[in-house]
């Protein structure tokens, strides 16, 4: 199953994203026009049609919101495509991404969740800054408000949270959405925001 794929990918992600901290927060353009190669890529060990995918977004970030739809129907149209979101996490945005991280882990419907989370920030224009608030929403996945604030409260939440926003940090992600395809490529935007699109921008990733 793709959780239990990306539950074995966690320490190597992190690993990895530690070790790109260190590299300029420039990008080197390629030849292609889909994408940007990383300064110091990683060498995963993947089979030449591959992908691993970072996303990096924020729940309160408007383009992240415009673009769930398509990066979700997308992962429908490839189920067998391994993701992993992940929150840009700042001191405002801890509760959701405390939220999502406790999500992962517990197995929770994802998609459900992040349409949940979207719609009540962006559309009912709900705050969100503390656990008790997200507490009464959650229920509406199936996830009761005692078991979601024990799952969120977890000790591995808080390590899990600490190495993600230092990694973020020391990587220098500063802009959401972002999109990175094996440690090593970062798709400019025009290249996800239509299926074929994306599909043809990793098609046409160069040789690992």
């Amino acid at each position: 199953m793709i959780a239990d794929h990306l539950r074995r990918l966690w320490p190597s992600f992190l690993c990895l994203l530690l070790l790109a901290c260190s590299a300029s927060r420039a990008s080197i353009e390629l030849e292609g026009p889909f994408w940007l190669e990383l300064p110091e890529p990683q060498q995963l060990n993947l089979a030449e049609d591959e992908y691993i995918i970072w996303y990096f977004f924020s729940f309160r970030c408007p383009a992240c919101y415009q673009q769930q739809a398509f990066l979700q129907q997308w992962q429908q149209q490839h189920p067998r495509q391994p993701w992993q979101w992940i929150p840009v996490s700042l001191t405002h945005h801890q509760a959701l991404s405390r939220t999502w991280l406790a999500a992962w882990q517990q197995e929770k419907d994802m998609q459900a969740l992040a349409s949940l989370l979207y719609a009540a920030i962006h559309d009912q224009q709900m705050n969100l800054t503390r656990l008790e608030d997200i507490a009464p929403l959650v229920a509406q996945i199936g996830w009761s408000e005692e078991d979601f604030l024990t799952a969120a409260a977890k000790p591995e939440i808080d390590l899990m949270l600490a190495d993600l926003e230092r990694s973020t940090k020391w990587l220098g992600v500063t802009q959401v959405p972002s999109l990175v395809i094996n440690g090593r490529w970062q798709l400019v935007p025009e290249a996800w925001k239509d299926p074929k699109v994306l599909s043809q921008a990793l098609a046409e990733l160069p040789a690992r």
